[in-house]
């Protein structure tokens, strides 16, 4: 098994949902939980493994971790680039079919590439990596920022997009009722669509969640099974209907 992704809306209640999931030794959440400790207790420097030390006896202090992360995250990405050649010649013919927000788009592909790369080196035979953020989500905001979705489609980019990313075997599409979504996103504070080439709120979340749907056509065309979650009711409710989910295909996946 390769890994399964979450995608949906902002205000779904995927990082909510991931952060529950990945709790269980059973599934690995990569970069977003241990893999960069992981990393350097095999193989970081003396210096490093004792950053690691002093970060694990203050969990607070973030600037020694965001460092690892950073260090490491370029190490992984070069490792990518290195194997996939062909990701150079995919960004330079996707930048002209960008409208908005481009180098920003870019970093956000990368950090995914890091979070599957990082995730698929240091998991252990036993878990499940589950990545939240990760490639399917990341072509919803390629679709988000293109001048036109369909030209993106026939121009055979969003074909070369999948023939270089690590496919997820499953992707979890959490749906969740717009105005609850609205309302989460102000709960914690922010906004979606607060970019001025953004639309009004009620209908740039509209706008999203088509997209995502596109997504998903895009990824189950592929072979990817797409598991849809309605995330309108209890977390825990939600939490255990996708465990469910996920045990049943790996039941199936084994036959």
């Amino acid at each position: 098994m390769s890994h399964i992704e979450f995608f949906g809306p902002p205000g779904a209640g995927k990082s909510t949902i991931f952060e529950s999931i990945v709790s269980s030794s059973t599934y690995y959440g990569g970069v977003d939980e241990d893999g960069v400790t992981k990393i350097v207790s095999e193989n970081g420097s003396q210096r490093e493994r004792l950053l690691c030390s002093i970060l694990n006896k203050y969990p607070g202090e973030r600037y020694g971790d965001n460092v690892l992360r950073y260090k490491y995250g370029c190490d992984y990405f070069d490792k990518f680039v290195a194997k996939n050649p062909q990701y150079s010649m995919f960004v330079s013919k996707l930048l002209p079919q960008i409208q908005n927000d481009k180098h920003h788009l870019i970093r956000m592909v990368r950090q995914a590439i890091t979070r599957v790369e990082i995730g698929k080196e240091t998991k252990s035979e036993s878990e499940t990596l589950i990545i939240d953020g990760g490639y399917l989500q990341r072509l919803g905001s390629i679709f988000r920022r293109c001048k036109s979705v369909d030209q993106l489609i026939h121009s055979g980019l969003v074909d070369i997009y999948f023939e270089l990313i690590q496919t997820p075997c499953c992707g979890i599409y959490i749906h969740t009722d717009p105005q609850i979504c609205i309302n989460r996103q102000k709960s914690r504070g922010g906004y979606v669509g607060t970019e001025s080439w953004c639309y009004d709120l009620q209908d740039e979340m509209a706008l999203r969640t088509e997209l995502l749907n596109e997504v998903s056509k895009q990824a189950r065309q592929r072979g990817i099974k797409i598991v849809n979650i309605n995330n309108n009711t209890n977390k825990k409710l939600t939490v255990k209907n996708i465990l469910e989910k996920i045990e049943e295909y790996n039941d199936d996946v084994s036959l």
